[in-house]
């Protein structure tokens, strides 16, 4: 039975799964936990040919397997600090896609955030943070490096979720443009008054919108009608308000990339 990867709880609910596209063998699932709110990321077998099933295992289970993969990294990433070296605490990566020089925007609806602030109701990317399972499939098409598969497959999840589109394809060569936060600031638990400190690393990814690499679906378009999603013209994009000068800087310098700033 599935668990919740946070909190262990067997209360799940499919919240969305990802789209039969290049005939992968994986399909990924999120299930939302009843519990604690969060959503866990799963795969399982997509099909089994001539009777025979590809994997033994077919599914990235969330409770003894998943904790495991965690515990080993953590203990990584305390090797690497021990040498004075730099952890991500996060990896985002996030689409601008481009339609005639102006970019596609998300209003933000939820209202938690990486340093806990309100941020619903401003403008941002569609995008989101790479998880473990990213790194467990293959969803792309048979072109694209298995070094970015893990991009690929976050991105597709993520621009299926916010914006109802489907990925195709990534622009080769990619480009990548990085923003990278150091921070330390207090933990919201009162009782604790920890003093937590993020290394996060966000990534946007210029997208055009006409060169193939999306395809639209009717949830799209009702999410344009609805305003949850707006194509901003780039004139204007000085006095929208964004959800942080991170999330601007990363749609400007994508809209310099291809010209339209």
């Amino acid at each position: 039975m599935d668990k919740c990867f946070y909190c262990g709880s067997t209360k799940l609910i499919e919240e969305y799964r990802t789209s039969d596209q290049y005939g992968a063998v994986y399909v990924i699932i999120g299930k939302k936990c009843e519990d604690c709110g969060k959503v866990s990321t799963f795969t399982e077998n997509r099909f089994v040919p001539d009777g025979r099933d590809l994997l033994e295992e077919t599914k990235i289970q969330g409770g003894d397997k998943m904790a495991t993969e965690k515990e080993r990294i953590l203990v990584e990433c305390q090797k690497t600090i021990e040498k004075g070296r730099a952890v991500a605490t996060g990896i985002g990566i996030f689409a601008v896609i481009i339609r005639e020089g102006d970019p596609l925007l998300r209003r933000r609806i939820e209202k938690d955030s990486l340093y806990g602030q309100d941020l619903s109701g401003k403008w941002e990317m569609t995008g989101g943070g790479v998880e473990l399972p990213h790194f467990k499939v293959k969803l792309g098409p048979e072109s694209l490096s298995n070094y970015q598969q893990s991009i690929f497959v976050c991105l597709q999840q993520e621009l299926s979720e916010e914006a109802g589109l489907k990925l195709l394809s990534l622009p080769q060569p990619l480009t990548l443009i990085p923003a990278w936060l150091w921070r330390s600031y207090e933990d919201k638990d009162k009782e604790s008054q920890k003093q937590r400190l993020s290394i996060d690393l966000a990534f946007s990814i210029p997208l055009i919108w006409n060169k193939g690499y999306l395809e639209e679906t009717p949830e799209f378009k009702k999410k344009l009608e609805n305003g949850e999603l707006m194509f901003v013209p780039a004139r204007e994009l000085p006095n929208i308000d964004i959800v942080s000068p991170r999330t601007r800087f990363l749609i400007e310098e994508a809209l310099k990339l291809i010209g339209s700033l």
